[in-house]
């Protein structure tokens, strides 16, 4: 009995270790074509959005009419905007290529901007009520964009973006749990050929 109580110990510590690096390697997968652009395109719209959510903070969320204009009048109105300006207009750029090359990869026509324009930036003479929609429609945007990246490199994207300190899982199974370091490290004495050896080295540490 006692030999028996040993070996089914053995085994669930063995099942352990393998769920453990199951998600490892999950973890550590690269991504595929579909899921680097998501991260291209998520990553700029987070960085547009952080832009604005700055500026709009600073009183500065609707833009100048006539920015967006031909060369003439649109380079003239640009060159006597305030720095600020021309950020929230860069930002709103940034954030309707992300959105609109990932839907149709196309080139956007001015009439597509304009209605994205409309659709996610408050226009002059909205309302705080119209503006928190909006919001709430870029935000949404992303999370359309982001949801095809798998959720932990996700997170460490828009932690990185946004300037946001991770918070620590403990024992629910991040990369400082000390209980997974240690299982990664012993296989990977034991599996030093392994395939899914080198990405795992790499999220570890060591060589």
């Amino acid at each position: 009995m006692r030999g028996q109580d040993i070996t089914k110990e053995g085994q669930i510590r063995s099942d352990e270790r393998a769920r453990e690096l199951n998600a490892i390697t999950r973890d550590t997968k690269p991504l595929n074509e579909a899921q680097s652009k998501a991260a291209l395109f998520g990553s700029r719209m987070t960085e547009a959005n952080k832009i604005l959510d700055t500026l709009g903070a600073e009183g500065t969320d609707t833009s100048i009419p006539g920015m967006r204009a031909g060369y003439g009048v649109g380079a003239v109105v640009n060159a006597l905007s305030s720095p600020n300006q021309q950020s929230l207009m860069q930002a709103k750029r940034d954030f309707v290529n992300a959105v609109l090359r990932r839907e149709s990869g196309a080139v956007i026509a001015d009439s597509e901007f304009e209605n994205a324009e409309k659709q996610y930036f408050p226009q002059i003479g909205d309302s705080d009520q119209v503006k928190a929609q909006k919001k709430a429609n870029r935000e949404t945007a992303m999370r359309g964009v982001l949801i095809d990246v798998p959720a932990k490199q996700r997170q460490a994207l828009v932690d990185e973006i946004t300037g946001n300190k991770p918070a620590s899982s403990g024992a629910s199974g991040s990369w400082d749990s000390g209980n997974q370091n240690a299982a990664a490290l012993e296989w990977l004495k034991a599996n030093p050929n392994d395939p899914r050896a080198p990405a795992i080295r790499a999220r570890l540490g060591v060589q």
